[in-house]
């Protein structure tokens, strides 16, 4: 009851200092800062914490005793106390005191005088000088911008001009073009039928030409300028599909991709327009093309490549398998593809009135090839005009050598050699193959390591020996057996002209202690070396 009472004194007290002019005055500032950044509506609520303390900033009611802090205790005071001459509660949407109303501004005023120690009429005044300016933005200003500012630079679309010729989308159709034919219709037709199959493969130019070919016949018949240019050929292709297909055009495509032979000629007569010129000059220019066809398209040349051109550098594998394979195909694709690409076009309108469709090359011209399947490989029957593969050489069968027992507990130490998990006992590496030819010193110019890789895969081919269980499926290829060891030392004798005696001799005598470690040694640390310097619990353990 007494909070009630105090406030009603304030209000009163507040209410009565303020002439008419005066609160007209402050009402009109304090539904402008209402109103300041609140684009949800919902100024005519009343006034945010925010703004009041805007309001005492520019009205510079900010002094050494009236600070922010007083501000913001005096606005939570104010939306605590009654609203209104009825003492009505609170809006829902009040709820929390986050906006105040004229009333409470006044109060909340009251509350700033005793603490700046004036009369509230001073602070009355200061409000209303301010109603005449109102709220103050100090935003970013944009520089300058001629494309956005200079309206004379907007196109004519963005400037909403009637007479454009620029199609709108809404009522487009009726303001296209009529189709014109031209006098001699068969050959612009089919120079519409070439480039309409060109570069299609799977039927595609049955439902139209596709943007790419259209601006690729434009480039063809050389009709580009300063006027016709991609973008405008670009803009005239959409329009022209939205025109209907016609009572003998093709199907129209959902979507807009392609366009008949009746929009074809509603593009070229808007073409023709924005040249300045008759559309059958540009009519005479398409049927000039359909005696030559669509050019071909020219691809980037690759540079000379010593190793792919010169068949001689080549392994022994990549010259039996690979090239007689490669330009078998290669040159059978180009003559397939030269006989395809003149049949197809030189029936493009027979199978256009037959219904057929266009068929893929392999289906009308591939029937000569054929393939078997054995086991899991696919076998070409056709005749390729190449010699027969020849066999692969047959391995040498490896001598006995003249001390078995040293040289086998050679190879089980290398074998041995860096392994963790016990896979030393089921063969030798090929990293360990090469390292054992390394310690023996056998490698020169001849047994390099590309010819030990080569013979350690192909001794790894031969069979495991007589007295050897054959390796787990997960390793065959990967690891040799002592026979396979000693076929591979076959190999690299017939390669050095020698016999497998002297490599095996060579081994024994260089190898016999077991594979050479060469790790890298620290240097003394006296923090680790010299146990002396260790604590006590370093040293106890």
């Amino acid at each position: 009851y007494n909070q009630q009472a105090c406030t009603r004194v304030y209000l009163r007290a507040s209410m009565s200092g303020v002439i008419q002019a005066e609160r007209d005055a402050v009402l009109s500032v304090f539904e402008q800062y209402c109103a300041f950044g609140d684009n949800s509506g919902a100024q005519s609520s009343g006034m945010t914490s925010r703004n009041f303390a805007k309001l005492a900033k520019e009205c510079r009611l900010l002094s050494k005793s009236l600070t922010l802090t007083h501000l913001d205790l005096a606005y939570t005071k104010a939306s605590r106390s009654p609203t209104g001459s009825t003492y009505a509660q609170l809006d829902t949407s009040w709820a929390g005191g986050k906006r105040i109303n004229f009333q409470q501004f006044l109060l909340a005023l009251q509350y700033c005088a005793e603490a700046r120690g004036c009369d509230v009429s001073d602070l009355h005044k200061l409000i209303a000088a301010k109603a005449e300016e109102g709220p103050e933005s100090t935003a970013t200003e944009a520089k300058f911008n001629r494309f956005y500012d200079d309206k004379s630079t907007y196109t004519v679309l963005q400037r909403g001009d009637s007479k454009s010729r620029l199609l709108e989308r809404s009522n487009s159709q009726s303001q296209l073009p009529a189709p014109k034919l031209p006098e001699d219709n068969k050959p612009v037709f089919q120079a519409f039928e070439m480039y309409a199959l060109f570069g299609e493969t799977t039927g595609g130019q049955m439902l139209g030409m596709t943007s790419r070919n259209f601006v690729k016949l434009f480039k063809d018949c050389e009709l580009l300028d300063r006027k016709v240019t991609l973008t405008f050929l670009d803009l005239t292709f959409t329009k022209a599909a939205r025109a209907p297909g016609g009572p003998t055009g093709a199907p129209q495509v959902e979507g807009a991709k392609r366009i008949n032979y009746m929009q074809f000629l509603i593009a070229v007569k808007i073409c023709a327009e924005q040249k300045g010129t008759s559309v059958d000059s540009l009519y005479k220019a398409i049927a000039a093309r359909a005696e030559m066809g669509p050019k071909t398209q020219t691809a980037t040349q690759a540079m000379p490549n010593r190793f792919h051109d010169d068949r001689s550098t080549y392994t022994s594998v990549a010259r039996n398998d690979a090239v007689g394979e490669r330009e078998m195909l290669r040159e059978r694709s180009d003559s397939l593809g030269k006989v395809a690409t003149a049949g197809l076009v030189a029936g493009a309108l027979a199978r256009r009135n037959s219904g057929d469709g266009m068929r893929r090359p392999s289906a009308d011209f591939g029937s000569t090839s054929s393939g078997s399947r054995r086991g899991s490989k696919v076998v070409n029957t056709f005749d390729t005009g190449l010699p027969p593969k020849p066999e692969p050489k047959a391995l040498p069968t490896p001598s006995e050598p003249a001390n078995r027992a040293a040289l086998t507990d050679v190879f089980e130490q290398y074998c041995r050699f860096g392994e963790t998990a016990g896979g030393g006992a089921m063969g030798l590496t090929s990293r360990n193959f090469i390292k054992l030819c390394k310690d023996s010193g056998i490698l020169d110019k001849t047994l390099n390591l590309t010819f030990l890789d080569l013979a350690y895969t192909k001794a790894a081919r031969a069979p495991p020996g007589p007295n050897q269980a054959p390796l787990g499926h997960t390793t065959v290829g990967k690891r040799l057996t002592f026979h396979q060891f000693l076929v591979a030392t076959e190999l690299m004798a017939e390669a050095k002209g020698c016999l497998a005696g002297e490599i095996h001799s060579t081994m024994l005598v260089k190898s016999a202690e077991g594979p050479r470690v060469t790790a890298t040694h620290a240097p003394h640390n006296k923090f680790f070396d010299d146990k002396s310097t260790w604590t006590a619990v370093a040293r106890q353990k």
